[in-house]
């Protein structure tokens, strides 16, 4: 079964003075399939000031009682993902509602912070087609790669064209791994997520060394 709420009236942030067209609206999806089979939906709609951060928006969202802590326990998606609590809106748009408990919520927008004062990179995104050789080290081998990966992810999964399924997956910093049929592939995310390199790719059962990849 499903449970719908259409949008209520704009809530308005911004003060009573705000012209009109210093305004903008945007509205809050959320839908969660529960445990029960049952869906639940919702949208809000809020009347913003122009350039109002998403921070702020999520703070807004909670009042009259709502704090910082509890407003970083959810982020708002644009598709499939995380807009910055930095970023600032200056249209009408749409985000979708996703909560993420205490500690990964913590964690996020710690990044967030980060990446706003300039001491963090970008989120990385390295879903799509990857090429992998080893012609700069004197082979011949090449395969084409296809990733999953939600930017900012720490996993990811995918298929290697035309052979097998890629597994476990795993993004740590700029240290990217993971295994295909019977190989184990580690290396290092490098030019903002544009290249991966010193790709060591080696038998999962032995150990032993097949080569050293590049990927672009």
């Amino acid at each position: 079964s499903e449970s719908n709420v259409s949008c209520p009236n704009s809530l308005c942030i911004g003060g009573a003075s705000s012209g009109v067209h210093t305004m903008v609206d945007v509205q809050v999806l959320f839908n969660h399939l529960c445990e029960d089979s049952s869906r639940k939906k919702w949208c809000h709609e809020f009347s913003i000031q122009k350039g109002t951060t998403i921070r702020r928006l999520k703070e807004v969202m909670l009042l009259p009682k709502g704090t910082k802590e509890e407003a970083a326990k959810f982020e708002l998606r644009r598709g499939a993902r995380r807009v910055p609590d930095y970023e600032k809106v200056w249209k009408g748009c749409q985000f979708n509602f996703e909560y993420l408990g205490a500690e990964e919520g913590a964690r996020r927008s710690k990044v967030d912070d980060a990446r706003e004062a300039g001491t963090a990179e970008e989120a990385l995104a390295l879903g799509g087609r990857w090429r992998i050789s080893n012609e700069k080290t004197g082979g011949d081998q090449a395969y084409v790669n296809r990733f999953r990966h939600e930017p900012d992810g720490s996993t990811f999964s995918g298929e290697v064209e035309g052979w097998t399924s890629i597994t476990e997956g795993r993004l740590d910093g700029k240290i990217i791994s993971w295994k295909n049929g019977e190989f184990t592939c580690k290396g290092r995310v490098e030019d903002k997520g544009r290249t991966i390199v010193d790709l060591r790719v080696t038998v999962t059962r032995t150990g032993s060394d097949v080569g050293i990849f590049e990927g672009i």
